[in-house]
């Protein structure tokens, strides 16, 4: 996944928060997108570190 950019939605729990960090690890570039401002703001930070 390495160079690819991948827009998840729902990232700020659950399914779409799991996908997220696993697409990260594997060196994806990531759309995070989510209603849940708040929550989504934590999922990005803790993906980032």
């Amino acid at each position: 996944m390495k160079g690819k950019t991948c827009l998840i939605t729902g990232t700020a729990s659950g399914m779409g928060r799991i996908a997220a960090k696993a697409l990260a690890k594997q060196g994806a570039n990531l759309i995070l997108v989510d209603f849940d401002t708040e929550n989504g703001i934590l999922a990005k930070d803790e993906i980032i570190q």
